[in-house]
């Protein structure tokens, strides 16, 4: 009915609101890309300038993207954590692996609400053709979850996919911290 789904979508409006609050005032986990399974396999084949090649790569990637937090977003507290260590990270807890933008261990108030940003097609692999986004998900203690709109959660890329040369990293970053920022004051706590 009618009634049900203006009822429905008010409470996704609340839930998107307290998910904004909770985030500016919490921690970003920002997923970065390792490839420790590939670079393993090229090593073992004894591929090992491939591999070095490829970290050399994914490093440089990974620079750009930490470099684009430093620079461009102000929205939370953020730290990065490495892709193979997702399930001891958002699962079990353990942050010792989380480091900040000096590659330091992150000193945060762990107690504050968590966000993940994931940013590899490993997110959404029924969309595998189409240009990656960031995305900015929960978990419940249970399940990871993607915060549904209107919450802002995906971020498209303009002027390339997320891993052609063409992307911006700091005009992504940017953009998503200027869509947050007025998120937020479009949706004041009430």
């Amino acid at each position: 009915s009618c009634a049900a789904y203006k009822a429905r979508k008010a409470a996704e409006k609340i839930t998107a609101r307290e998910h904004i609050h909770n985030l500016s005032e919490g921690i970003l986990l920002i997923r970065i890309d390792d490839r420790e399974r590939e670079l393993n396999q090229l090593n073992q084949i004894g591929n090992h300038k491939k591999a070095e090649t490829r970290e050399a790569e994914i490093d440089a990637q990974n620079q750009k993207i930490i470099s684009a937090f430093k620079n461009h977003y102000n929205f939370s507290k953020f730290c990065f954590y490495p892709y193979g260590n997702g399930k001891e990270v958002i699962v079990d807890r353990d942050y010792s692996s989380i480091y900040n933008v000096n590659n330091e261990q992150c000193e945060l108030d762990w107690s504050l609400p968590i966000y993940f940003l994931f940013h590899d097609r490993d997110s959404w692999p029924e969309n595998i053709l189409s240009n990656p986004s960031f995305i900015i998900h929960k978990y419940d203690g249970h399940n990871i979850q993607l915060l549904e709109k209107p919450f802002p959660a995906k971020f498209k890329p303009s002027g390339g996919g997320l891993f052609k040369s063409g992307y911006d990293f700091n005009q992504g970053v940017e953009d998503m911290n200027i869509l947050l920022t007025n998120y937020l004051a479009d949706n004041p706590e009430s």
